[in-house]
């Protein structure tokens, strides 16, 4: 195999990540310089601490620590009773 092949290979396997890495390289950049307030656009770290406060919960006491598999399980059983009514009602006798 040639090198420009593999170069190839290794840009295409790599493709997906380049426009979420830069998204987040632009984010951090615009939370670091103040362009951009941060009631407007938090710091990424601040909003990877409110995500794992909301999956795990965590000591600082927010309003929804630790609730998100109770609210996916509940969101799951909603779901999954509209779709059994849908059926219910859709297919005839």
């Amino acid at each position: 195999m040639s090198d420009d092949t593999t170069r190839r290979g290794s840009l295409h396997a790599a493709q997906p990540w380049l426009i979420p890495a830069a998204m987040l390289a632009l984010w951090f950049a615009a939370s670091e310089s103040g362009a951009i307030p941060a009631y407007l656009l938090p710091h990424p770290v601040q909003i990877s601490g409110a995500a794992y406060g909301y999956l795990f919960g965590s000591p600082g006491g927010m309003p929804y620590a630790g609730r998100f598999w109770e609210d996916f399980t509940s969101s799951i059983v909603r779901v999954g009773l509209g779709f059994g009514f849908a059926v219910a009602v859709g297919i005839p006798a």
